[in-house]
């Protein structure tokens, strides 16, 4: 938004005029004395010995105000944690954009472009994230946004139109991927000595900021498990004066040689970016479940929530399929279903069903639809699985 600003400069000149008296007599002009007094005076002063001529009295001079010197600002030494603090803000939101531009092992063109956007309220425990990925050289290999909520304990994502809303576990949650995680908490610094203070500090989206400048120095160990002679990094990074989180960073990787690493690991020569921006720093940001997530999120068959064992997770469901687990075991389980679908109204079909040790096949059918569950023994948990799928 554009604002005129005008400003109206009122000047007040006084006047001040020198008022006449009345009728007053003038007094009497020197000039007037008699010719003897000023005969005799000028023979009084040939009498007298010349006065000593007086120097006029000389100003002593002020010397000019000192201007006072800047207190030096004490420098602040940077830690780990400082730069990971963005959960104890009350909410924000984050936009990060990246980009790889080079070739492969076998020479061919690299050229794309991802973006993140996330959003986080505290009060609510929600946040919201949608990330999109664009190849330049390929647009097959382009994929389709992907959009995630979480609101506490219920987790949605948006994984394209073939898959639809689905239901994940916050175990999967993306929020907390380490990858991901890095790159929306600042944590890709490491050796943070090495940063270079710049003057003077900046406000990013109204906030005070220190500003630095780093090298791969201060963030190759985090973002490359293996030695990477051949890469180079330069950057600039902003840090909230009060806070210590990262309001903004720009960073500019050079491969020649190896990997491009958790950025681009197919690259092996070219140019990577990446520019990450906080905004919108604890002010109102609402973050609510779309409808049409919730409604393509459930089951086809059940007008609520996909029925589940009571100490059961979801790890992911649909409309078309759900993947649960559950501490019980496999007979338990499947005596669950017995029952619950049953009141459902769902018909067993018998004969499609089977069980077998740690290992059940069930199918039960309402309304034209069919739904199929396999339950099963999960070796590496040690738990039970159950998966179900509707037709």
């Amino acid at each position: 938004m554009k604002r005129i600003v005008s400003l109206a400069i009122l000047m007040i000149v006084l006047l001040m005029a020198a008022a006449c008296g009345g009728d007053k007599e003038p007094a009497a002009s020197a000039t007037q004395a008699p010719a003897a007094a000023a005969d005799a005076g000028a023979q009084q002063q040939q009498q007298q010995p010349a006065a000593a001529t007086q120097a006029p009295a000389t100003a002593t001079p002020i010397p000019p105000t000192a201007t006072p010197e800047p207190e030096e600002e004490e420098e602040v030494q940077l830690s780990e944690d400082q730069l990971a603090a963005l959960e104890k803000l009350e909410s924000y939101r984050l936009v990060i954009n990246f980009s790889s531009k080079g070739e492969d092992a076998e020479g061919n063109a690299i050229d794309d472009h991802g973006e993140i956007i996330t959003e986080f309220n505290r009060a609510d425990d929600a946040r919201h994230m949608m990330m999109t990925f664009v190849d330049n050289t390929d647009p097959t290999a382009s994929q389709p946004p992907v959009e995630v909520f979480q609101i506490g304990t219920e987790m949605l994502m948006f994984a394209g139109e073939d898959v639809g809303w689905m239901r994940i576990s916050t175990e999967d949650s993306p929020f907390s991927d380490p990858d991901l995680t890095m790159m929306t908490s600042g944590d890709v610094f490491s050796d943070l000595e090495n940063m270079r203070r710049v003057r003077p500090d900046e406000k990013i989206s109204g906030i005070d900021s220190r500003h630095y400048q780093f090298d791969e120095a201060s963030v190759l160990a985090k973002l490359f498990e293996e030695d990477m002679e051949n890469v180079k990094a330069s950057g600039d990074v902003w840090i909230a004066k009060d806070g210590g989180f990262v309001t903004k960073y720009t960073m500019v990787i050079e491969v020649d040689g190896g990997s491009g690493g958790m950025f681009d690991p197919t690259m092996t020569k070219g140019t990577m970016t990446m520019d990450f921006e906080l905004q919108d720093v604890n002010s109102d940001i609402a973050i609510e479940l779309p409808e049409e997530a919730l409604a393509g999120a459930t089951m086809t068959g059940f007008d609520g929530a996909f029925p589940m064992p009571e100490d059961a997770s979801i790890q992911a469901s649909s409309a078309n399929f759900a993947i649960l687990s559950s501490a019980l075991p496999v007979a338990e389980v499947v005596a669950f279903y017995d029952e619950a679908l049953t009141e459902l109204g769902w018909t067993k079909d018998e004969s499609g069903s089977m069980s077998m040790g740690d290992m059940a096949s069930l199918s039960f059918s309402k309304d034209g639809v069919t739904l199929s569950l396999i339950v099963s023994l999960d070796s590496s948990t040690g738990k039970t699985q159950i998966m179900a799928n509707v037709e």
